[in-house]
């Protein structure tokens, strides 16, 4: 029903499928997405990484996001995790790091952080509608060594 040439519904599409349990669907529209707007901000990579990750599709997921490291809040803690299930624990602590820093700096981060309860938050402002889909986020985080 959406518009097949409307690359930032395409895009935003790519991040709500993932989150619907539907991650092969999400990767059809991000990279429809990426197809035609080629000159597309850093949020398409950040929603299109996010479905790869759900997919489980771990390679391409971290290798989008290289592209965008930063593109969201949650950028850095997908990475961790992403990397984490790839079992490369030692880049995926570091970032852990980086997002648990620049977590620290927000309103709602900074107590978060400081009590230990960093995944806690992160799996209370992502939308999965699949308790497996949580459970796999919450899993690689908590591999890269990220509280809560």
């Amino acid at each position: 029903m959406l518009n097949p040439n409307a690359a930032d519904m395409l895009a935003s599409a790519a991040y709500l499928f993932a989150a619907l349990g539907d991650a092969e669907e999400g990767i059809r529209a991000g990279q429809a997405a990426l197809a035609l707007n080629p000159h597309h901000p850093d949020w398409y990579l950040g929603f299109l990484a996010m479905a790869l990750f759900a997919a489980r599709r771990y390679a391409e997921a971290m290798e989008i996001r290289l592209h965008a490291p930063t593109a969201f809040l949650d950028s850095s803690f997908f990475g961790a995790a992403t990397l984490a299930h790839m079992d490369r624990l030692d880049e995926a602590k570091i970032w852990a790091g980086k997002g648990i820093a620049a977590l620290a700096t927000t309103r709602a981060g900074a107590p978060a952080v400081a009590q230990g309860r960093v995944v806690g938050l992160l799996l209370e402002n992502n939308p999965y509608c699949r308790q497996e889909d949580l459970d796999h986020f919450a899993e690689g985080m908590r591999k890269a060594g990220i509280p809560g």
